[in-house]
């Protein structure tokens, strides 16, 4: 009976098949292609594999001290500057005040955030 609540939850919340498709093909294509790849790959440890897949690779080297959650957050947060657009130049003002440009969460960063070309 437990099994079976498990089940039919599961498969409530769960994405359709083409969607996972869909995640699968982006994270084996344009993440690893992505600017934001090669730094995030360097600060971590082990070093990647090649063919790991992405994101269990990730999750897998944030998990040592964390709970599965706590390492499944990790990875939505340090992957949340792939969820961005890249931000747009203001064309009506100059100056400082009108940087625009995208910057690295302290996390990435290893300290203030700096602007990403």
């Amino acid at each position: 009976m437990v099994t079976a609540a498990w089940r039919s939850a599961t498969l409530a919340v769960a994405p359709p098949r083409r969607t996972v498709r869909r995640w699968l093909v982006w994270f084996a294509t344009r993440v690893p292609a992505s600017r934001w790849f090669p730094p995030v790959r360097a600060r971590l440890s082990p070093p990647f594999e090649a063919g790991e897949p992405l994101p269990g690779a990730v999750v897998e080297r944030l998990l040592p001290g964390r709970s599965v959650v706590g390492a499944l957050v990790a990875t939505l947060r340090l992957m949340a500057p792939l969820s961005t657009p890249p931000a747009r130049p203001d064309r009506g003002r100059r100056g400082p005040e009108a940087d625009t440009q995208r910057r690295w969460p302290d996390s990435l960063a290893g300290g203030p955030a700096r602007a990403v070309a």
